[in-house]
């Protein structure tokens, strides 16, 4: 699947071989709750003039839809460059096994 492979390539771009310590976690729990491989994907881009994406080093917005089950699931991602990060910010920038596991 192109949409899976595009996200693991970004996560693997910033986090380098750490990804590999959360992608299967990761993937399981989605697919837990949407079933990846009876999905539809839809990816949201956001016009130029609006971006609220724009300080942004990658980003990512899909929406995998499950007919069968009726759901959508959100995922969305970004990339700060380095130091960007409010305190307020901080938790949704954590290590990627904390995220995992909280």
């Amino acid at each position: 699947n192109t949409v899976t492979t595009d996200i693991q390539n970004m996560f693997y771009t910033s986090l380098g071989d750490s990804f590999y310590d959360i992608k299967e976690h990761m993937w399981n729990t989605i697919d837990k709750e949407i079933n990846i491989h009876e999905c539809s994907f839809y990816r949201y881009n956001s016009d130029l003039d609006s971006d609220p994406y724009g300080e942004c080093l990658w980003y990512f917005n899909y929406f995998f839809y499950n007919k069968k089950m009726k759901r959508v699931l959100f995922f969305s991602c970004q990339a700060q460059p380095y130091g960007e990060v409010s305190d307020d910010e901080e938790m949704y920038y954590s290590s990627p096994k904390r995220m995992m596991t909280s």
